[in-house]
């Protein structure tokens, strides 16, 4: 891929997009169809690279989006991606089996855990869903999606990011269980929108939640039948936050793109988790 590319040589980036850059948008010039071939090679080496690499996704996801009319912006943060393949190709996937690791906060060993987040962008445009669900450690299966219609506000984008969440619990739960042959139980779903959570824990109904309705209603279906619960995490401690957007910093990059990965795994540990944990102390006390 390096070869093909020409990457080898060039100076390695930090992030896959610059921390600072604005978002893309769509190109007024016309490219030539051996440069939207070219860029569709590019997008498509780096889609096979990022299947292991989920901190690529969302860089991925983005730079797709103009797949059929790509300007010279869109090759400059192409070009970007690889130079910071260049700068880490050790990355991965890393999956751990340490007590230090698994009983982290609580045990969680061969246990499923989810985080899913949305970028409203306040501009009309559509929202983009990630979900990613781990298993010791590092995620067995991402995603994300440009959302089909357009939010009106976020706690909307959030209840719909909340749609590919449970339906990939819902087929991991059920893997799971044919593997280990019993019954998963309830995974803990992170998720750092309050009002997103006020609706599906609690089942809001107002008129400024009648254009989600079929969402929200999905969801408080797999809280209420004890497939997933919602535990409310803030936003720089949600490792979904990394899908749907270049964050703002080089260091919060490295420090989510870490856990994601699993380099330097971390399960952050919410003030429900703490009360629970205490609840569970108390009762063995």
């Amino acid at each position: 891929m390096m070869d093909n590319h020409g990457v080898w040589g060039t100076k390695p980036d930090a992030t896959p997009f610059a921390v600072s850059k604005k978002k893309l948008e769509p190109t007024t010039s016309d490219p030539t169809p051996e440069d939207t071939h070219t860029y569709m090679m590019m997008l498509g080496d780096l889609s096979w690279y990022s299947r292991t690499n989920p901190g690529l996704a969302f860089a991925v996801h983005e730079l797709s989006r103009f797949m059929s009319k790509p300007g010279p912006e869109h090759f400059d943060a192409c070009r970007g991606v690889f130079r910071y393949v260049l700068g880490h190709l050790s990355d991965g996937l890393t999956w751990h089996g340490s007590d230090a690791v698994l009983n982290q906060s609580y045990p969680h060993r061969n246990k499923l855990i989810a985080a899913w987040d949305a970028d409203f962008p306040h501009t009309g445009a559509k929202a983009t869903s990630g979900v990613l669900v781990f298993l010791n450690g590092a995620p067995v299966a991402w995603k994300v999606r440009r959302q089909t219609t357009v939010s009106l506000n976020s706690t909307e984008a959030e209840v719909k990011a909340s749609c590919p969440g449970v339906e990939m619990v819902r087929a991991l739960t059920g893997l799971w269980g044919e593997i280990m042959h019993t019954e998963h139980g309830c995974v803990r779903a992170m998720m750092d929108s309050q009002g997103a959570e006020a609706h599906i824990t609690h089942g809001m109904d107002t008129k400024k939640c009648a254009s989600f309705k079929r969402a929200q209603f999905y969801a408080e279906d797999a809280v209420s039948s004890g497939i997933v619960w919602i535990d409310h995490v803030p936003g720089i401690h949600n490792p979904a936050d990394i899908l749907t957007k270049q964050l703002g910093t080089m260091g919060g990059f490295k420090e989510i793109n870490g856990i994601v990965n699993g380099s330097t795994p971390h399960l952050y540990e919410s003030a429900a988790v703490a009360e629970l944990l205490s609840d569970e102390r108390q009762k063995n006390a």
